[in-house]
């Protein structure tokens, strides 16, 4: 459960915006939060360790990452 993950109120920020835009560029949820990326990086570095959310390569430019949200936790 999302709950025992133990996010920081940023993280759940994170992920609300991952939800809200599945398949949003890593650049662009840095942007939504007016944070550096390397900030964002480690809050979607924990959402991808509690298996909540993965990284995908951009299809158009694979230098990029996509972020999606797990729907469901096998």
């Amino acid at each position: 459960m999302v709950d025992q993950e133990k996010l920081t109120a940023d993280q759940w920020y994170v992920l609300d915006i991952i939800v809200r835009n599945d398949g949003i560029a890593m650049t662009e949820i840095a942007r939504s939060l007016g944070s550096p990326a390397p900030t964002t990086t480690k809050h979607v570095d924990r959402l991808v360790t509690t298996a909540l959310a993965f990284r995908l390569p951009d299809h158009a430019d694979r230098r990029n990452l996509r972020c999606r949200h797990r729907t469901n936790r096998e």
